[in-house]
Parts: C-alpha cells; sequence; structure tokens
C-alpha cells in the first residue's frame, strides 16, 4: 500500500502496525523499533503501551538521551493532564500525590538526559521544568543557565521557561 498517498495519519498508522508488530517481534531489543512502536502508541493514544515501549526503548540503549528525554515528556504530559493548570490548593490529596511521583519520574528521566547531552539545550530546558516542577529551583536555575549557556538550539524556550519559572505560582510548595 502507498501508505504516503492516503495523507490521513490514521490510515498511515494502522496501514503500518503490522510491520512495525514483525520488526518488534524480529527485534524486541532495538532502540529504534521500541522508539516506532512508542510513537505509534502516542498516535493511538494509549499512554501505557506508550510508556511500555519508551521504558524498552530505554533498557535498549541507557545512554541514549532521546529515549529518556521522551520518557520525560510523557511524565509530564500525564501530569499537566492531571493537574489542568490548577494551582495545590485546588487539587485533591490523591492527585497531588500522583502528580508528585509524575513529577519524580519526569524529573529522573531529565537529569538523566541531561548528563547524557550536557550541551542539549532540550535536555536542559526539560530538567529545568521538571526541577521547578518538583520544587527544587537551585536545580531548575542551573539547568537553565546550563543551556543557554551551551546549546544553540532552543534559546527562545529557555528564555520563556526562564520568565516562567520565577513567577510567585511557581514558588515552593505552590507549584
Amino acid at each position: 500500500a502507498d501508505l504516503v498517498a492516503t495523507g490521513n495519519l490514521l490510515e498511515t498508522t494502522t496501514a503500518i502496525e503490522p510491520v512495525v508488530k514483525e520488526w518488534k517481534s524480529a527485534h524486541p531489543n532495538n532502540f529504534l523499533v521500541n522508539m516506532t512502536v512508542a510513537r505509534l502508541r502516542r498516535l493511538a493514544r494509549d499512554t501505557p503501551g506508550e510508556i511500555s515501549a519508551t521504558e524498552a526503548a530505554v533498557k535498549c540503549n541507557p545512554q541514549n538521551p532521546q529515549g529518556w528525554l521522551t520518557l520525560g515528556r510523557i511524565y509530564d504530559q500525564k501530569a499537566q493532564d492531571i493537574r489542568r493548570a490548577r494551582t495545590v490548593g485546588n487539587m485533591t490529596e490523591d492527585e497531588l500525590q500522583t502528580i508528585h511521583n509524575l513529577y519524580d519520574r519526569w524529573g529522573s528521566a531529565a537529569i538523566h538526559a541531561a548528563r547524557l547531552a550536557p550541551r542539549s539545550g532540550r535536555a536542559q530546558l526539560q530538567l529545568a521544568q521538571a526541577a521547578t516542577f518538583h520544587g527544587d529551583h537551585e536545580v531548575a536555575i542551573a539547568a537553565l543557565w546550563a543551556g543557554l549557556k551551551n546549546s544553540n538550539h532552543h534559546k527562545a524556550e529557555l528564555l520563556l521557561w526562564g520568565t516562567e519559572m520565577f513567577q510567585p505560582k511557581m514558588a515552593r510548595g505552590s507549584g
């Protein structure tokens, strides 16, 4: 089938699923195959499947910062889905516990990515964001400055986040 001709992402995704399933069966420990599975799970809005495939990719190649960045993005998105732009005072205890666990996972993934790619503006941005939401402002500030100093990419996003992370709503205990 001509996958590009349809122009319909859902049709394309559905058409390539059997091929990717074969790849996964033949190469279960391949980083790129697992990241492809993760991407397909994301497109299908299957977050548990996306997490599982991304974790498998990270296990295949823990030295690849892309896997850690993707895992961090997933945890960040899950926390945002629960938080829905609310402050701590407007969330239940269960919601707070869940997002704090997600922030722990996000922070851990971001630290791995930033250590593996210290010159990556994207990795430093994700670490600055994760640390801010986790309430670790010293790490957030260090990551922000490292990203601005060492990377030629993502400067605009880093600068924007730098203005956001110092807002009162981001103060320890309110984040």
